[in-house]
C-alpha cells in the first residue's frame, strides 16, 4: 500500500507499507540541506543511522552506531517507574488509539479515493521522555 500523509506544517510523508514484504524496514527523510536514514529502522537489533549534510557545497555522510538494547527490559523498567510515580508512560494508550485512527483513515481513503482529514487528538499522545528517568 502506498499513501501520503500531509501535516499541518505542510510537510508530507510518502509511505509504503505491506503485510508481505520481507526485510523492508527503512525510512529516509529528505531536506534541502541534508537527510537522515535508518536501514534497518524497525527492528530489535542491528539498527543503523546515517545522515548526510551539505557542508561548503559538498556532501558529508556520517554513520551513527546504535548500541543494542534489551527493549523489553527497558519497557518494563519504564512502566514500573510510571506506576510507582503515577506518571503517564512515554507511549500511552492514546498513542495506539491515534495510530489506529490513522490506519483507518488510510483504508477509508483507499476505499473512497479521496483524502481524509483527521482532527487533532483530544489529548497528548506522548508522555514524558524516558531518557529523563533516573533509576
Amino acid at each position: 500500500m502506498h499513501f501520503i500523509l500531509r501535516f499541518p506544517s505542510r510537510l508530507t510523508a510518502t509511505c509504503v507499507s505491506s503485510y508481505a514484504s520481507h526485510e523492508s524496514r527503512f525510512f529516509r527523510l529528505q531536506g534541502a540541506q541534508g537527510w537522515p536514514e535508518m536501514d534497518p529502522a524497525f527492528g530489535y537489533n542491528g539498527l543503523r543511522l546515517r545522515h548526510g549534510t551539505l557542508q561548503d557545497g559538498k556532501s558529508a555522510i556520517t554513520e551513527v552506531q546504535i548500541d543494542p538494547q534489551n527493549q523489553f527490559a527497558r519497557e518494563i523498567d519504564h512502566m514500573s517507574v510510571c506506576v510507582k510515580d503515577d506518571i503517564v508512560p512515554h507511549t500511552p494508550g492514546e498513542e495506539g488509539l491515534q495510530d489506529q485512527r490513522i490506519i483507518e483513515a488510510i483504508y477509508e481513503s483507499a476505499r473512497t479515493g479521496r483524502a481524509i482529514r483527521l482532527a487533532a487528538p483530544a489529548v497528548p499522545t506522548r508522555g514524558f521522555d524516558p531518557q529523563m528517568e533516573v533509576f
